[in-house]
Formats: structure tokens, C-alpha cells, sequence
């Protein structure tokens, strides 16, 4: 495909300004941790771990990368609300580029988490979002924001995938695959993969996920393997025990998310090296 019928075909389907790329992250276990802590404690600690994600030298190098059109200066915007997040990027830049940024960024958001015991798992998907404000509330609303949620809450673990179901989206960026898709595969951070659901989807249907893996730094690789096998550790206790303090149901539930999530970091060594 060319990169004028590309254009051509992209534009003749959606509404360029009005659609973005929106990733949607929850922290797992968050409930938990904020019984559990002071508030300006925690606070702070979300904080920096977000300061280090994104002002980190890899999003920086990244940022620059695809803010090539002259005065446009594409900038990661993020919303938190308690243990939700939403990521898109503002002002638009260019649907392929856009999905490269994306990709990494959430990807390097998940490793910065995780290496400070925080669980993140998310979805990116493609379509509309607005966001209003005035004097006294902020309105995020539109069918990408949904379709985002769906997909974040329809998996069992702590990880990313891209939506599906975006057919259209799909073709432009892999049919043939666009540099970058190809480019993310082949550095690994974007890799098909058996994903942990709750829901079954539709035949046909690949999934992609993001390897969050690669950005974890090597001190902090040992670090975040024993921070799963303890939390899992901790889960089976509870779940056998029985503790009437706790949820049991959700106890197992945890449990299997953290398996699944060490599953895939090993699973992923190999792309990492």
C-alpha cells in the first residue's frame, strides 16, 4: 500500500482530529494499597513513579523522534482518576506515528510501575475522545475511551494489549504492515501472544501485547520477579487459610493475574535479549 492511498484511505474513513490512540490503565490492587497507606504517602509515590516514566530519557528520545512537522509539539497527556489512567496524545500527529509513541510509552509506563510494586494493566485502542472543561469539573467522554475500558478489564494479568477489534485500523497498519508495526516487532516491544482473558473473543482475532519486559532495567529485573513470586506467596496463604479478613474469591483471582503475569516476563526473555 502507498503511502498516498494510505492517506487516501485513512482520510476517507475517519475523522483525523476527532480520533486518537487512548490507552486506559488500572492499578491493580490499588484499593488495597490506599487503606493501606498515608494519602500524601501514596500520593507521592504515584507521583514520582509517573515522573520516571515519563520524563525518562527513552520517552524523551522517543517524543522527539515523531515531533518532526515543524511547530507541533505532540505531548502525552494523562489523566488520573484514583486507580484509573488515560493516556492520548495531543495535539494530533499522524495515525502511524501516534501509534508507535503510544506503544513505547505505555510500555515503559508498565515497566516503572512495576518496578516500584505497582501493577499496571491496560488496553490501547483507536478512536474518538473529548475532553471538556470549565471552572469546575473535566468531562472524558467518547467510544475509544470505551473501548479502551473494555479491553483493559477483560484480561488476567498485568500487561497490555492492543484492541482487536479495530478492523479498519487493523488493515491500515498491518495489511501491509507499516514501519511502525514492523518497526515495534522487531525491536520486541510488540509481540502476538496467547493473552490471559476473562472473556472469549471472536474467532480470527490476534492479540498483541506490549513487552513491557524490555524497559524494566536490569538491576531491577531480579527485584520485580521476587515482588510477583512474593505477592503470590502471600495470595495462596490467604486464599488457603481462608483468612475471613479477606476476600477469597478475589484472593484467587490476584493470584492468577500475578502467575500470568510472571508467565509472560519469562516468556519474554528471550525476545529481550
Amino acid at each position: 500500500m502507498s503511502d498516498e492511498f494510505r492517506d487516501q484511505h485513512w482520510e476517507s474513513n475517519f475523522s483525523k482530529r476527532t480520533r486518537k490512540w487512548i490507552g486506559y490503565f488500572d492499578i491493580l490492587g490499588f484499593k488495597e494499597y490506599i487503606y493501606e497507606t498515608d494519602l500524601l504517602k501514596a500520593v507521592k509515590e504515584v507521583e514520582d513513579t509517573f515522573k520516571a516514566a515519563i520524563e525518562g530519557a527513552a520517552l524523551k528520545s522517543t517524543c522527539s523522534t515523531i515531533s518532526s512537522k515543524g511547530s507541533e509539539n505532540p505531548i502525552l497527556k494523562r489523566y488520573t482518576f484514583s486507580d484509573s489512567i488515560i493516556f492520548f496524545i495531543d495535539p494530533w500527529i499522524e495515525m502511524e506515528s501516534a501509534f508507535y509513541y503510544m506503544v513505547e510509552a505505555s510500555a515503559i509506563l508498565i515497566a516503572k510501575f512495576i518496578e516500584r510494586n505497582f501493577l499496571l494493566r491496560g488496553a490501547i485502542s483507536f478512536g474518538q475522545i473529548e475532553c471538556k472543561y470549565n471552572a469546575n469539573s473535566l468531562i472524558v467522554i467518547g467510544k475509544g475511551v470505551v473501548d479502551s475500558y473494555k479491553w483493559e478489564s477483560a484480561q488476567r494479568w498485568a500487561g497490555c494489549v492492543i484492541n482487536p477489534e479495530m478492523s479498519d485500523v487493523w488493515r491500515v497498519l498491518s495489511n501491509p504492515k507499516s514501519w511502525a508495526f514492523s518497526s515495534l516487532e522487531k525491536n520486541g516491544t510488540l509481540r502476538e501472544y496467547n493473552v490471559p482473558l476473562k472473556i472469549e473473543i471472536k474467532q480470527g482475532y490476534k492479540l498483541y501485547a506490549i513487552n513491557w519486559t524490555k524497559y524494566i532495567t536490569p538491576c531491577s529485573q531480579i527485584n520485580v520477579e521476587s515482588f510477583l513470586k512474593n505477592e503470590m506467596i502471600k495470595k495462596a496463604v490467604n486464599f488457603i487459610a481462608q483468612d475471613m479478613t479477606k476476600n477469597v474469591n478475589e484472593e484467587c483471582e490476584a493470584f492468577i493475574k500475578l502467575k500470568n503475569t510472571l508467565n509472560f516476563m519469562e516468556n519474554a526473555k528471550n525476545d529481550n535479549k
